[in-house]
């Protein structure tokens, strides 16, 4: 139990760190071998924090509804939460627009990420929520029940990539790491690469070059 409450600990501690801005993602990559994260790309972004640090609640779509997701986030509150939405046998459609965007605002979440299109952008740019997408497309998707179920399996696979992992968001990019490497050492490692840094700018003001800074073991 210690042990347990310990690397949440640590989880909450780097979170911290990251959403007041005294870390990046390339710190955290940099103390990451690569195959432990993934970068997500989202070419339509309205980010009002600078820094965006949180947990992941993984939603999904399936063939062109969101008749699943309505259901999903149902009576939920997800306060400080990133919630990732991803398709399942989607088309170019608005996978969510301003009504659900409204409603996951209400329930308190910290940002939206949609590995697909949104619709409604004027309404959403409105509710100044924190969102990622790959675009935008007009096409609402339907309201009704999928009349084909998603096989478990194939649903587990993708989901437990993003459920409950934690997903960095700065200028640089969008980081996703899982959560279960977030430990003492890692916490160890993101600490001393942020005083490493120091001590380059450090250096680097007192007139020595990049090169023999970085590379001159």
């Amino acid at each position: 139990m210690q042990k347990k409450f310990l690397k949440s600990n640590y989880t909450e501690k780097i979170i911290d760190f990251f959403n007041k801005g005294r870390l990046s993602t390339s710190v955290i990559a940099d103390c990451c071998s690569k195959t432990k994260f993934k970068i997500l790309t989202f070419d339509k972004q309205f980010r009002y924090k600078k820094y965006i640090a949180g947990s992941v609640s993984f939603i999904y779509t399936h063939e062109n509804s969101n008749w699943i997701l309505h259901k999903t986030i149902k009576n939920k509150n997800y306060k400080n939460k990133v919630v990732f939405v991803y398709p399942f046998n989607c088309k170019k459609v608005g996978l969510i627009g301003g009504l659900i965007c409204t409603s996951l605002k209400m329930k308190n979440v910290k940002c939206i990420i949609v590995n697909g299109y949104i619709r409604d952008v004027d309404e959403i740019k409105k509710l100044k929520i924190n969102i990622l997408s790959k675009g935008f497309s007009p096409e609402n998707v339907s309201k009704e029940k999928p009349s084909s179920l998603l096989s478990k399996s194939k649903l587990n696979k993708v989901k437990n990539e993003y459920e409950n992992n934690i997903i960095f968001i700065d200028d640089n990019g969008c980081l996703l790491i899982k959560k279960k490497l977030i430990d003492e050492n890692f916490y160890k490692k993101i600490v001393l690469k942020m005083d490493m840094e120091k001590r380059w700018f450090k250096k680097l003001n007192e007139g020595k070059e990049t090169f023999d800074i970085t590379c001159k073991k």
